[in-house]
C-alpha cells in the first residue's frame, strides 16, 4: 500500500505552501453586491456573478421578499417596504492557509447567515481554488486528468453538501464531468466536438500538445472558454499571463456548514498533495489509471472510492464530516449525453484553428442545448 506521503516537506519543492494555501468564491443568491460590500471581513471582495444574479427583488432588512418582474412600477414604487435591488453576488476570499482557514470560513458564512442567506440553493455553488505552480510537467498534468477521472464520483457526491445536487436543474453546465460526454461540445469544421476529452489529452505529447488538446487553451485562454465550466478545471495552470496558478473545483453546491465547506476544502488540498507525491507506478498498482465516471453511476458502489482515497491520503479528523456529507446527499442522476456549451463566445471561436490537433468530430444529432438559468435569461437576452 502506497505510505502517507505528507508528513515530510516535498523534495525540490519551489513554492514549499503548495497544497496547503487555497482560496476559495462563495455565490449567494440574496444578498446584493451593494450590501456584500459592507458586510465582507476584512480581506474578502465582492463581485457580480451572472449566474446567481435576479434582478427586481424586493428586500426589507434582511428578508428576501422575491422578483417583482410582473409587478407594475408604479405600485412597487408606493410599496414602503424596503428597496429593489439586482439579488446574488460573489464573496471572494483571500488567500487561506489550512491552518487557519477553519476560522475564516466560519466568520464569512456567519455573516453571510445572518444578513438573510439560505442554507440551500438551485443555483448557487462554492469554488475552491489549491495553489499550484503553473509550470507543471507534462506527467504531472496528465496525473491530474488520470486522477480526476478516477475518482470523480467522490467530488460530485462531497459536492452536493449534504443536499440534491444542484447540478441536476441545469445539465451540469457550470460544473461538467471531465469523463465520457462531460465536457461541454462547441462547433468546429461544420460539426460539433467536445472540448476536451481524457483519452486526447492522456495521449499529449509535450506540455504545448496537452493545452491545445486542453479546450485550444494557449489561443483561447478566456475566462469564456468552455473548457473552464467542468467540475475541476486546469484552467488557471496555464502559462498565460495572468493565470492565478491554481486547480480549481468547481463542483460544491452552496453551504453554511463551516465543517461541511472546510471538509470540501480538505478534500482538494488532499488531492493536490496526491497528485504531487504519487507516481505512475502506484497510480497502476492501485487501478487508479481506471476512469469512475459519474454517468450512470450508483451510490451504493461509492464506499470503494472514499476507501481508496482516505486509505492513501492518510486518515483525518475530516474524513467522518467527508461520510456525513455523503450520506445526506441523494443518488446523483447526469443524463447520459452531450450538452452545448452555454458560452457565446466558445460558439464563436475559430477552435483549434492552428490544426495541430483535430478532435474526433460528430453531428449535432444527440447534442442537448442546456437548460440553465442565468441573469441573462430571466432577462430575455438569451434565445
Amino acid at each position: 500500500m502506497y505510505p502517507n506521503p505528507f508528513s515530510f516537506p516535498l523534495p525540490g519543492m519551489i513554492f514549499p505552501e503548495i497544497g496547503k494555501t487555497f482560496g476559495m468564491e462563495i455565490e449567494t443568491d440574496i444578498i446584493s453586491v451593494d450590501r456584500g460590500v459592507d458586510i465582507r471581513p476584512p480581506g474578502w471582495t465582492v463581485t457580480r456573478d451572472a449566474s446567481v444574479e435576479t434582478d427586481r427583488t424586493l428586500v426589507f432588512g434582511n428578508l428576501y421578499l422575491g422578483n417583482t418582474e410582473n409587478i407594475p412600477t408604479d405600485v412597487l414604487n408606493n410599496m414602503q417596504i424596503g428597496g429593489r435591488v439586482t439579488t446574488g453576488a460573489e464573496f471572494l476570499s483571500p488567500i487561506m492557509h489550512i491552518d487557519t482557514a477553519f476560522n475564516q470560513i466560519s466568520e464569512i458564512l456567519s455573516i453571510i447567515e445572518e444578513n438573510g442567506e439560505t442554507q440551500k440553493s438551485d443555483r448557487s455553488s462554492i469554488h475552491i481554488h489549491v495553489s499550484m505552480s503553473k509550470n507543471l510537467s507534462l506527467d504531472t498534468l496528465k496525473k491530474i486528468i488520470i486522477l480526476a477521472a478516477h475518482f470523480e464520483p467522490l467530488f460530485y457526491y462531497v459536492g452536493g453538501m449534504g443536499y440534491h445536487f444542484r447540478g441536476e436543474n441545469n445539465d451540469f453546465i457550470y460544473c461538467r464531468p471531465l469523463t465520457e460526454k462531460g465536457p461541454a461540445c462547441i462547433p468546429h469544421n461544420r460539426h460539433y466536438a467536445q472540448c476536451t476529452t481524457v483519452s486526447s489529452l492522456l495521449d499529449s505529447v509535450s506540455v504545448i500538445d496537452f493545452w491545445n488538446r486542453y479546450g485550444d487553451l494557449l489561443n483561447f485562454n478566456r475566462k469564456t472558454n468552455a473548457v473552464r465550466y467542468s467540475f475541476m478545471t486546469l484552467f488557471a495552470l496555464c502559462g498565460y499571463a495572468d493565470s492565478k496558478e491554481t486547480l480549481e473545483f468547481r463542483v460544491f453546491n452552496k453551504s453554511l456548514n463551516p465543517f461541511f465547506v472546510f471538509s470540501a476544502s480538505w478534500l482538494c488540498l488532499e488531492f493536490v498533495k496526491l497528485i504531487l507525491n504519487i507516481d505512475y507506478d502506484t497510480i497502476i498498482s492501485e487501478g487508479f489509471d481506471t476512469p469512475t465516471s459519474i454517468f450512470n453511476f450508483k451510490k451504493s458502489k461509492l464506499s470503494t472510492l472514499v476507501f481508496e482515497f482516505k486509505n492513501i491520503v492518510g486518515r483525518s479528523n475530516w474524513e467522518n464530516e467527508i461520510d456525513t456529507i455523503i450520506s445526506k446527499v441523494p443518488e446523483i442522476h447526469i443524463d447520459d449525453c452531450y450538452v452545448l456549451t452555454h458560452k457565446r463566445e466558445s460558439l464563436n471561436h475559430r477552435w483549434w484553428s492552428n490544426e495541430e490537433f483535430s478532435p474526433k468530430l460528430m453531428s449535432s444529432s444527440g447534442i442537448k442545448k442546456p437548460t440553465y438559468v442565468d441573469i441573462h435569461i430571466l432577462r430575455h437576452e438569451h434565445e
